[in-house]
This record gives structure tokens, C-alpha cells and sequence, in this order.
């Protein structure tokens, strides 16, 4: 059993961390390997069209997911701005709101990642 975890040799200042929880999230988690905005919550969606043609979407855990509906949702960014984002899928059994770096990119929006 020793064997099966190495120790880690050299300087752990640049160690990261993570937590897995089971509760729900609630707000948006930035992705930047989401193809889309997507969301698991209809009613985030304010105007909407139902989609009967069976797209469906792989999550990071190999699942396929049905898409049921796109919308448009309006988020409130930094400084009270209001960010209003079309083509949002509606994925019920995804367990979290994703927001693609990719599109928000390609409407001119940024994305910093910065140490903390």
C-alpha cells in the first residue's frame, strides 16, 4: 500500500487544494472546457424555446446528458453590470450552473485567473 502513493519531492508552494461537496451549488462556476452555458434550472431561463431534437451534451464524468431547452439568462457582474447571455442550455441532472470561458470570450467578455 506504501508503495501505491509516492512522496511528492521538491517545494509545495505551488500545491493546490480542492473540495468535493454533495450539496448544491448555487451560483455559476466558470469552465473553461464547457462548449456552452449551461444550467440545470429552468427557471434561470427568461425567454426560452423548447428543443425537441434530441442534442445531447458529455459531461466531465463520460454521462450524456438530454438538452431540453436554450434560453437567455441575465446575470448581475462586477460593478452592478448587467450581463445578459443568450444560448443558454437547459440541462436537467447537471449538478451545477456552467459558464463557458470561450463564449463569454467571443462577446468580448474576460476572464482573469489570478493566485489569491
Amino acid at each position: 500500500m506504501k508503495r501505491d502513493c509516492p512522496v511528492q519531492k521538491g517545494d509545495s508552494a505551488n500545491d493546490a487544494v480542492f473540495s468535493v461537496s454533495e450539496k448544491r451549488l448555487d451560483g455559476w462556476l466558470i469552465d473553461s472546457g464547457a462548449t456552452s452555458h449551461m444550467t440545470p434550472h429552468r427557471s434561470d431561463l427568461f425567454d426560452y424555446e423548447i428543443l425537441n431534437d434530441g442534442i445531447g451534451v458529455t459531461i466531465a464524468d463520460g454521462k450524456k446528458l438530454r438538452v431540453h431547452e436554450k434560453g437567455t439568462v441575465r446575470l448581475t457582474g462586477v460593478n452592478s453590470r448587467r450581463i445578459k447571455m443568450m444560448n443558454v442550455l437547459h440541462i436537467p441532472g447537471l449538478d451545477r450552473r456552467l459558464l463557458s470561458v470561450g463564449r463569454l470570450a467571443e462577446h468580448g467578455l474576460s476572464v482573469n485567473f489570478e493566485r489569491f
